[in-house]
């Protein structure tokens, strides 16, 4: 279409139309002149470019009837932009592409034309009710600035890859500029950005959901930027769930997750920060100003990396300077290691790390925070939690960085009035019941008349201490249970869940056919055999799960029945590779179940 020179106002610019446009009807309506300034189609990808001068009181090329508008400044589209799978649009110099209307971008790459990695800059939208749909896309060097300033409309990316942002174009991959609600950003890959991956203005007020992005080496500069930094103010939810924050394990303050409420109003909505992975940054996951936040599930690792310690390294921070407002933190089964403090909070601030008791005052909490090699110093001391305020601080029922969960051991990993008068005091007491450590079992059962004494059949161990077999000759009919040793000569009894109200556990051939049967060990009823054989009992302590049992570790058995005559008649060359169960059940290929098996003639245990 014929190139139209004409005078470009903003309220021109701003005006969204009905028009919908893709970038081969761009590259159409738009073909690049002489030098660049257009869109060009640069082997089969579209790169758009700005003009670098206009004439004189021309202050923009239009086209399509002022639909699209190029300036100085902005490649500017009033109307709807569609980019499908398979294309690729290029940013050339420092060009930015205005969309006023809704941006779908599907399996497409986005990325800066060659020799403009540094300059390019993205998307802009900020017309009001617009919305951003981005899926299964590749961006590289440049990201997308979004605000529409309405609850209408809202920006989504799910399942895509952003590779070393420039931050030419904002101060995060994704910006958050004005209000907006109902955005999502999760299983995207955020590799090597300069400043933050998402984030949003000081004041702020934005709805999302960042839910299982990777970060990668976040905030390559200097500069005080976190993977994750949201702004807490307004009425909507933030949750920001399961995501990993991998830093560079070095001192560029790289922060790892960050929601602040330093402007406008204390914010109405929750904060939800849950089942986040953070290591290797200058601090873990901080709030700080008003606000209410649920801090559930993270683990924070070596976050360490800070010239100062006076300057940060906290696994968790809650900061609120202000006396006018209170920031309210519930803090449940974290995990939070190798950081220069565990958990610090400083100024007017509500701290529910772990409260025992029902009550109106304060939410119950079973605590489950885990605290391990927190601290700093030359010597190194021990700081699992740091009460630098006047208020009281709750952390009942976690586990603390000291041999002996007592009072007077916990006492030396808590900074509170105890070593400070005006500081508040942490209610730390009663500590989290620590797991029996289980290291031996035992079958007792009708075969040795249940005797702790006589005739017990041991399970022997792995190397690990999370396998246990054993062999025991069964009568049909037979019954028994696994036990365990406790101090002071008692012992522990496991037993099956009588699900059909018959008085015990049956364990028949449809169980045991396929060699592989997981029973936990979560009730009271002895397990009982219909038919007689040589039975293989094996126990597994699950070491991997956070669930308890009387303040242990989940266990279940496997059984299988053998059959000697199958075992002694199965022909293996040794050199076959080949593999059975007990039972002379041959497998195709290496099982994946744990267990015993025969392989080249031998017995061998696969954990």
């Amino acid at each position: 279409m014929k190139k139209i020179f004409t005078l470009c106002f903003m309220a021109i610019a701003l005006m969204a139309s009905a028009n919908t446009y893709t970038l081969s009807q761009l590259a159409e309506l738009v073909p690049a002149l002489e030098d660049g300034t257009g869109v060009a189609v640069v082997d089969g990808a579209y790169v758009i470019n700005l003009p670098a001068s206009l004439p004189e009181g021309v202050s923009g090329l239009g086209y399509d009837d002022n639909n699209i508008v190029l300036t100085k400044t902005y490649f500017t589209i009033n109307g709807d932009l569609i980019i499908s799978e398979g294309e690729t649009l290029l940013f050339g110099g420092s060009s930015t592409m205005e969309v006023n209307g809704n941006l779908t971008i599907t399996n497409a790459t986005i990325g800066a034309a060659p020799g403009s990695e540094g300059t390019a800059k993205g998307f802009r939208m900020y017309m009001e009710g617009a919305s951003a749909t981005i899926t299964g896309s590749t961006f590289n060097y440049v990201g997308i600035n979004y605000g529409n300033g309405t609850e209408e409309g809202c920006l989504t990316a799910t399942g895509c890859t952003f590779n070393n942002h420039n931050s030419k174009g904002g101060n995060a991959v994704i910006n958050f500029t004005s209000l907006s609600k109902g955005n999502l950003v999760q299983d995207c890959v955020f590799e090597n950005p300069t400043l933050s991956s998402v984030a949003s203005g000081a004041n702020v007020a934005c709805g999302i959901t960042i839910k299982d992005n990777i970060i990668n080496k976040p905030t390559a500069s200097t500069r005080l930027y976190p993977g994750i930094n949201m702004s807490a103010t307004g009425p909507y939810d933030i949750v920001i769930d399961g995501n990993e924050v991998h830093g560079a394990a070095a001192e560029t303050r790289s922060g790892g997750i960050a929601l602040a409420c330093l402007l406008g109003n204390p914010p109405t909505g929750t904060l939800y920060v849950t089942n986040n992975f953070v290591e290797n940054c200058s601090y873990g996951i901080t709030l700080t100003g008003p606000g209410n936040v649920r801090m559930i599930g993270n683990t924070v690792l070596n976050n360490k990396y800070i010239n100062n310690p006076n300057n940060g390294g906290s696994g968790l921070n809650i900061t609120c300077n202000s006396a006018n407002v209170i920031a309210k933190a519930y803090m449940q089964g974290n995990h939070i290691e190798g950081n220069v403090w565990g958990i610090t909070v400083i100024g007017n601030v509500e701290i529910n790390a772990g409260y025992l008791e029902e009550s109106k005052d304060m939410e119950y909490n079973p605590g489950g925070n885990v605290f391990k090699d927190n601290g700093n110093g030359d010597p190194f001391v021990k700081y699992d939690f740091y009460n630098n305020t006047a208020a009281t601080s709750y952390a009942q029922g976690n586990t603390w960085n000291v041999e002996v969960q007592d009072f007077e051991h916990i006492a030396e990993v808590v900074v509170d009035k105890a070593d400070d008068p005006s500081l508040g005091e942490v209610i730390y007491m009663p500590a989290a019941e620590q797991p029996i450590e289980y290291n031996d079992f035992y079958l007792v059962g009708t075969f040795n008349g249940w005797s702790q004494e006589e005739g017990m059949i041991e399970l022997v161990a792995d190397d690990d201490n999370y396998m246990h077999v054993g062999t025991v000759n069964l009568e049909a009919g037979a019954e028994f249970k696994i036990i365990t040793p406790l101090e002071n000569d008692e012992w522990m009894w496991f037993g099956g869940i009588d699900e059909n109200n018959v008085g015990y556990f049956l364990i028949n051939d449809d169980i045991i056919n396929n060699g592989v049967n997981e029973i936990y060990l979560l009730g009271d009823a002895n397990f009982k055999v219909e038919n007689a054989g040589n039975y293989t009992i094996t126990v597994y302590v699950d070491y991997t799960t956070k669930e308890t049992l009387g303040g242990s570790y989940i266990l279940w058995m496997n059984i299988i029945k053998n059959d000697p005559q199958a075992i002694t008649t199965i022909s293996v060359d040794e050199n076959s590779n080949e593999w059975y169960n007990l039972q002379g059940v041959k497998f195709n290929g290496m099982p994946s179940v744990p267990g015993i098996y025969i392989n080249n003639g031998k017995k061998v245990v696969i954990k």
